[in-house]
């Protein structure tokens, strides 16, 4: 049975860590075409599904709880996530030969023999460009050409995006590939950043919208002949043919473009990161792999002239694991102090950053329990080490899901001391602060005097 809904009435929601969409009055979760859980770790594309749908007066929903009608005939976030879900987070693949098979139907290698092969060529430039750049000849995958060497090597290179991609963008690649029926495209702007416009404009010169548009013209041009003139003696004006032609194009143009904008959308809010994990380290923001243990692993023991073991990491030297976990803990508690005792600031803990990009490991790395586990260790840490005080007023500490890991984020307020205060410090001792992207630690004796008097409040 459906049922015709309001999309005002739906909501978005976190259910057992992840984000999902609860609608109607009796509050069901929102579900596939094939019954799985509606959801996302990222709530920009739950929140970008519900505007999508709300652009609709009414939606219908089935017994089954899914979406049926236009919002899954067209592509749009609902039908999209449905297809990562239901398909591709399970692991399913294309066969290279598969997208062989397709390659020899492509519209965009199937250049018309005729004069149209002319506009066509001028057309399809942002095609042949991503061709060109993978060194695929674009006259040698050709319908006519019997040698498929360069049909094949396309295939292997769209085989390998396809499989290598997230799934995301195996949604969006197999959502194209349903409509436009071509494998070419569905890559170039998949995985290759072609423009919409430029991919739109490549369509209005395929073989099939040229045979396509002549039908919609006549059509049109039926509908408008009067009741009371015969079929023989219907003509129509040259310049009323174009404008209906123009007309015409423009709509399926039109089509296409919202397509095309409705792909790239959701592949933006598939890989848009809140900014804590995305900001560049500064005075006030860091980054760190792990609270408690070496990320990836543990060094290797080592056995020095005489005989003693020992661990090195970041050139320094421990005689245990133990050491190097109070050492790797003193790494976010001294920035925690620093951020304290300078402008406030925000430290990061789940995230790897190799060769200037940022990968979110999470911080299931450190093997506890829980994640309730893990906080209540950091707060215990922290609240040992730098003090309880700070964390009620001025720490707070949240593990949101980010990419389907939870991260540590650690937000601190700048501390100011009164008269009777100190500075922050570590373990009642040490005291650090905040020198651009890097923790520094304040000497004791004058630099220690003058840093507290700078700090104090006039």
């Amino acid at each position: 049975m459906e049922t015709e809904l309001n999309p005002i009435n739906l909501y978005d929601e976190l259910h057992e860590n992840r984000f999902v969409i609860r609608f109607g009055k009796d509050g069901k979760l929102l579900k596939t075409p094939k019954g799985n859980l509606y959801w996302s770790y990222n709530l920009n594309v739950i929140e970008r599904t519900i505007y999508d749908l709300q652009r609709y007066d009414k939606i219908k929903i089935n017994g089954n709880s899914h979406i049926v009608g236009e919002p899954v005939e067209k592509v749009t976030t609902y039908g999209l996530l449905c297809t990562e879900l239901d398909f591709w987070s399970n692991g399913e693949s294309i066969e290279k030969e598969d997208i062989h098979t397709m390659l020899r139907g492509d519209p965009f290698s199937n250049l018309a023999p005729g004069p149209e092969q002319v506009d066509q060529y001028h057309q399809w430039r942002s095609i042949i460009d991503v061709l060109k750049r993978h060194r695929i000849d674009f006259w040698q995958i050709q319908y006519h050409i019997k040698n498929q060497d360069e049909i094949d090597r396309l295939a292997t290179i769209i085989h390998h995006d396809f499989s290598n991609g997230s799934n995301s963008q195996k949604s969006i690649f197999v959502n194209l590939l349903h409509v436009l029926d071509s494998p070419i495209a569905s890559w170039a702007i998949t995985y290759k950043e072609v423009s919409e416009i430029a991919l739109a404009t490549a369509f209005t010169e395929t073989g099939e919208f040229l045979f396509s548009i002549q039908d919609m013209v006549n059509e049109e041009i039926e509908r408008q002949k009067p009741e009371d003139v015969e079929e023989d003696l219907w003509e129509v004006e040259a310049s009323k043919y174009d404008e209906i032609y123009n007309d015409k194009k423009k709509i399926i143009f039109n089509e296409f473009l919202d397509i095309f904008n409705a792909c790239k959308k959701f592949a933006e809010v598939s890989a848009k990161l809140p900014p804590e994990v995305t900001m560049e380290e500064s005075l006030t923001h860091e980054y760190k792999t792990s609270f408690t243990l070496p990320f990836p692993d543990f060094p290797e023991q080592a056995v020095d002239d005489k005989g003693q073991t020992f661990f090195r990491l970041d050139k320094k030297t421990f005689k245990s694991k133990k050491e190097i976990q109070k050492f790797i803990e003193e790494q976010s508690l001294k920035t925690i102090v620093a951020f304290l005792n300078t402008k406030g600031g925000t430290l990061v803990i789940g995230v790897n950053e190799r060769d200037n990009i940022k990968h979110i490991i999470g911080v299931d790395t450190d093997n506890f329990v829980s994640v309730d586990n893990y906080e209540r260790h950091v707060i215990q840490q922290i609240s040992n080490r730098i003090g309880k005080s700070f964390l009620s007023d001025l720490i707070s500490i949240s593990t949101p899901i980010i990419e389907g890991k939870h991260v540590c984020i650690i937000k601190c307020e700048p501390f100011i001391p009164t008269d009777q205060q100190i500075p922050a410090l570590l373990d009642d001792e040490k005291c650090f602060r905040r020198t651009g992207p890097r923790t520094d630690e304040v000497k004791s004796g004058r630099e220690f005097a003058n840093f507290v008097s700078t700090r104090k409040k006039n």
